[in-house]
């Protein structure tokens, strides 16, 4: 379950609220054949962009899109083929990043006072998670018993892991920079740590104050995203003898290169992972764009993008376990929409 990017650039175009477009596209193959994927645009807000962080069994995704006013988004929640605006905490944007499977949403949003603070959606509900004394939070993960992790400032700037339950707001004390990406139903939590802010960061998993350094080979530049229910996580790391970041798959105290679409030069990133294996990402292609994909069975499929043309691009931060795929993808030019993938 993942997350990371931003609202790409702006244009005057608007979709009708809940007007669904559905396509089909080949998704070619790095190996192997190819596969096809259905793709539901599931829209906006009012406004012309739209992404999409998080999924959960029930095929509920959360996500930020622009509503009609000018350069202002909200988290949203799919459910159905409606998407319902979350609001905020009194400011202007907000951002869902996470879903459990009971529908209680986590993302980051604005006070009133202009300052982000992680937030727990529940019952029509926004709660205000607080911060570890610092101006800034945001809450990146929540499991189904309703654990939730992030990352917050400390009084003195520095950001560090948490975990939130039973509303209190709890330092994991990893190292003096840390960032929590995401949590699984064992309470398992991952990220990135490091000991002085010039020095790389190292992918972590954390359960009950024990902490297990995934960066087996000593890479000194990795950071875990997603987590599943047995203990493997995708993220990224630079791996000896390369000179870019690949996505990277973290099960048994090993260390995989999951490659990229376009070859050894290109780059890529995990951003999600399900129980049975399966990660989502984005890579680049030989022709330079980049391209949602799904790893399984060792070979990296690309998904493609909706509207196809040019440069234009795709990602997918999240996968559930029954293969269902989220994401952003280009649909015209210039925009860009939260997407669904099914085979």
């Amino acid at each position: 379950m993942r997350h990371r990017s931003s609202i790409l650039s702006r244009t005057a175009l608007a979709l009708l609220f809940g007007v669904l477009l559905t396509s089909t596209l080949a998704a070619a193959a790095a190996a192997g054949p190819s596969v096809r994927y259905r793709v539901v645009d599931l829209g906006t807000l009012g406004g012309a962009h739209s992404q999409a962080f998080g999924v959960n069994d029930r095929g509920q995704v959360v996500g930020r899109s622009d509503i009609a006013e000018l350069d202002v988004a909200h988290a949203f929640l799919w459910t159905n083929g409606r998407m319902r605006d979350l609001g905020t905490l009194g400011g202007l944007f907000s951002t869902a990043l996470d879903v459990n499977h009971h529908g209680q949403v986590v993302g980051g949003a604005d006070t009133a006072s202009g300052a982000g603070h992680a937030f727990l959606w529940a019952h029509g509900r926004m709660r205000d998670l607080g911060t570890l004394g610092g101006a800034f939070s945001v809450a990146t993960g929540i499991n189904d018993h309703g654990v939730v992790t992030g990352h917050s400032d400390t009084p003195s700037g520095e950001p560090h892991a948490f975990v939130w339950r039973n509303g209190r707001m709890r330092d994991l004390g990893l190292a003096t920079y840390s960032t929590a990406n995401d949590i699984n139903n064992r309470g398992q939590v991952v990220g990135g740590y490091r000991s002085e802010p010039d020095v790389f960061t190292h992918a972590y998993r954390w359960q009950r104050g024990s902490v297990v350094d995934l960066d087996t080979l000593g890479t000194y530049q990795s950071e875990a995203f997603a987590v599943n229910d047995r203990g493997q996580s995708a993220g990224w790391a630079l791996f000896p003898g390369a000179d870019v970041l690949h996505a990277a798959f973290f099960s048994r105290g090993r260390m995989t290169d999951l490659g990229t679409i376009g070859g050894v030069a290109g780059q890529s990133d995990a951003a999600g992972v399900n129980d049975r294996g399966q990660v989502v990402g984005t890579s680049q292609t030989p022709g330079g764009a980049f391209h949602g994909f799904v790893w399984r069975n060792g070979r990296m499929i690309d998904l493609g993008a909706v509207f196809e043309g040019g440069m234009n691009g795709s990602s997918a931060s999240d996968i559930n376990n029954r293969g269902l795929i989220v994401g952003t993808s280009d649909v015209a030019a210039d925009v860009a929409h939260a997407v669904l993938w099914q085979r």
